[in-house]
């Protein structure tokens, strides 16, 4: 999955999933603890968007919001963060019509693999619609 392995011959997806509730100290904790090189994936719901409407990451990581981010960020309940030593050929944002659901399909000798990121509201189910 990586062009740049260095010395590292897992080449298993490995996948961190974590709500983090829109706070800025558990997104930069999870962060700073989170192993760039143990991690392909991590699909965060609820993460904390700034006053210009931008999660926060580091240089490890390639954000992907939902396709409608920029129009109401603040309704952005769900982001994926793509490690950087994954190719940028290897991989595709899949767009969804919800600030609830993202996706990325990753493409390589394995086949293809679809990552979606789904945050269910308690008060109903109509993010998993976008699916279908």
């Amino acid at each position: 999955m990586s062009d740049t392995n260095e010395g590292n011959t897992d080449r298993r997806l490995k996948i961190w999933q974590q709500n983090l509730n829109r706070s800025l100290e558990g997104q930069l904790d999870l962060l700073q603890s989170m192993k760039a090189k143990e991690y392909s994936i991590t699909a965060l719901q609820e993460p904390h968007i700034d006053f210009l409407g931008r999660t926060r990451a580091n240089p490890h990581w390639t954000v992907i919001y939902p396709k409608q981010h920029l129009e109401k960020p603040n309704d952005t309940r769900s982001i994926i963060l793509i490690n950087r030593n994954i190719n940028l050929n290897n991989w595709t944002e899949i767009p969804f019509t919800t600030p609830d659901v993202t996706g990325v399909q990753l493409h390589g000798e394995f086949g293809t693999i679809c990552v979606i990121n789904i945050y269910n509201d308690c008060q109903h189910n109509e993010s998993l619609g976008a699916v279908k």
